[in-house]
């Protein structure tokens, strides 16, 4: 079976996010803007999206976020 597209969630999928989580939920967007720089990207996570890329699989990543939080 060929696969024409991949949607990924991004928090606690392909990003750690677990740092902003009280904040996010407290909804305090300000704080949590300033804890993007402690998220990590999963082990393996680039290599897929390369993998995916190089195989021609449109990506599609969701989020149930601000679009300017997923953006950073």
């Amino acid at each position: 079976m060929k696969f024409k597209g991949a949607i990924l969630d991004l928090d606690m999928t392909l990003v750690d996010s677990s740092a902003a989580a009280r904040l996010r939920q407290a909804g305090k967007w300000t704080e949590v803007y300033k804890t993007i720089g402690e998220f990590h990207v999963y082990p393996g996570v680039p290599e897929l999206l390369q993998q995916l890329t190089n195989n021609r699989i449109r990506q599609c990543i969701v989020t149930s976020v601000f679009e300017d939080y997923c953006k950073r």
